[in-house]
């Protein structure tokens, strides 16, 4: 009876996932915005990478002193160029993407509550996972082409897996969140900050191999 019970939750999970990605498709589509300041910065950065210009914002590029350098990234610009080569200059492909990537993150959410909690995580993780998908704020920042979106799920992803390697410290799992790490750094910076804990756990358990494996990767 539990294991029907828990079951039926992980269903509920899975629509609820899918519903947050067609309302945040939904309210894309419908509201279309324009690019705000910093929008148009990173898309004019993706087409210069995309057209093999480089890194610049301005064109002809500022040596003495680019915007781009004031941008966050440069992980979304070349997702943004390498999106735009394959699919071609569309933002609506983006706006795809990002309620994928958003429903994907409620749905990491709802796994992160089964892996924390010992007791009620299914009905835990069904009102995390909503109060996050269905938060106007995030769902209004996948229709903008902004790196909110994508740093979010990015940075989910981070604690997830150290989570899940704090439980059974296994070596793929702190290599999958190393990677995930850099990826998160390149999204934006300010990840950065979140190292100190990191550091601090594997000193405090003497896991030092462990550590400056992370810190090569």
């Amino acid at each position: 009876m539990i294991k029907k019970y828990n079951l039926n939750l992980n269903k509920l999970a899975i629509i609820i996932a899918i519903l947050i990605i067609i309302i945040s498709l939904s309210y894309s589509f419908y509201i279309q915005p324009p690019l705000n300041v910093d929008a148009k910065g990173h898309q004019r950065i993706a087409l210069n990478i995309m057209q093999g210009n480089g890194y610049w914002e301005s064109t002809p590029p500022n040596i003495a002193f680019d915007p781009a350098i004031g941008r966050s990234g440069p992980l979304l610009e070349y997702m943004l160029a390498g999106t735009y080569y394959i699919f071609g200059v569309h933002i609506w492909i983006i706006w795809i993407m990002h309620a994928l990537i958003h429903g994907l993150t409620a749905w990491l959410i709802y796994n992160m509550c089964l892996v924390l909690f010992e007791s009620n995580k299914e009905k835990i993780g069904i009102i995390a996972m909503t109060m996050f998908g269905f938060y106007p704020d995030l769902i209004e920042s996948t229709a903008m082409l902004m790196t909110e979106t994508s740093y979010i799920f990015l940075v989910m992803l981070l604690f997830y897996l150290f989570i899940k390697y704090t439980k059974n410290h296994n070596y793929k799992t702190l290599i999958f969140f190393s990677v995930i790490a850099g990826l998160s750094f390149l999204a934006k910076s300010t990840i950065a900050l979140s190292s100190i804990a990191f550091i601090i756990y594997f000193l405090k358990e003497k896991k030092y191999k462990e550590f400056i494996l992370k810190a090569l990767l």
